[in-house]
């Protein structure tokens, strides 16, 4: 079974970055909606996304409570929220609901965390 069939290289825009032009299977890109049954791969996904993303429920309330953020890179939280927020668009992308939950939950914890360390510095 084919699930898609690439072509062609274009040139779309002013920067002439090559693009390939692509088109998939139906029943492969419904493998990806957001509705999808609840499968092992769904329940891994929900579990990991669940662990990864509690992880950071202690640091948050650790820092509104303490109001120290001395020993916290800024710099590692800058790069974790705009990856977090990469990883936000690729789940919407694919349409991946653990992917999407995860990190709409993660992304607002490590933000609550960068927005605390810029103001406690």
């Amino acid at each position: 079974m084919i699930d898609g069939i690439c072509y062609a290289f274009t040139f779309p825009n002013a920067l002439d970055i090559p693009s390939a032009r692509c088109y998939l299977n139906p029943a492969f890109i419904s493998h990806f909606h957001i509705i999808q049954t609840m499968n092992s791969e769904m329940i891994i996904g929900l579990t990991a996304a669940t662990l990864t993303t509690v992880a950071y429920i202690p640091q948050a309330i650790k820092i509104i409570r303490t109001k120290h953020t001395k020993d916290l890179s800024l710099i590692m939280y800058i790069v974790l929220t705009v990856g977090i927020i990469l990883w936000l668009v690729y789940g919407v992308m694919l349409s991946s609901l653990p992917i999407i939950l995860a990190n709409i939950v993660t992304v607002t914890l490590t933000a609550i965390i960068l927005a605390l360390k810029i103001k406690y510095r």
